[in-house]
């Protein structure tokens, strides 16, 4: 979480792109301006918002700005471009901008690991190479986990700017 305010008023008159629908509320990959904040009684807050694409208004509560966190997130670049991307493009581009190492890479590696250590123990006779050849086909495993994940992250936004760009006239080559 690269963004985090110190206090919910803070976010009054920003735009955020909605990443997590909530019932009778906006739906993922949509802008939406903060109109007003207010602090509850019970130690969490309420919302006034506006979907800047319809004119729609709306309420939401939050017990904690975690919550907030996991609903909606500060996104300047879809915000200034929303017009310029189909749906189906933002929801592809939150999809990858929101996977962590946690959720994306250590999931992978641990599946990887475990099936080139059976591979290694089924496939191979002497037992010294079956710990050298699990070993090297984890590292391998893992880094390439990685390099798909790093990848993966650039060329979504990559993808955006080579759309907009397009959508300008501007030809990168």
């Amino acid at each position: 979480m690269a963004y985090i305010l110190k206090d919910i008023r803070d976010a009054i008159d920003g735009k955020f792109l909605v990443t997590k629908t909530l019932p009778k509320q906006a739906e993922t990959g949509t802008i939406v301006h903060i109109m007003d904040a207010r602090k509850l009684k019970n130690g969490g807050f309420q919302l006034d918002y506006r979907v800047t694409s319809t004119g729609s208004n709306y309420l939401i509560e939050f017990k904690t700005m975690k919550d907030f966190y996991a609903w909606a997130r500060p996104d300047t670049f879809i915000a200034r471009n929303y017009n310029s991307f189909s749906k189906k493009d933002i929801l592809h581009y939150i999809k990858v901008t929101s996977r962590t190492f946690q959720s994306f890479c250590v999931p992978l590696m641990a599946v990887a690991v475990v099936i080139i250590f059976a591979l290694s123990i089924i496939l191979v006779k002497s037992v010294a190479l079956k710990i050298v050849v699990a070993l090297v086909g984890s590292i391998a495993a893992c880094a390439l986990v990685m390099f798909i994940y790093k990848k993966q992250k650039n060329d979504v936004k990559m993808k955006m700017y080579h759309m907009l760009s397009n959508k300008l006239g501007i030809k990168f080559k």
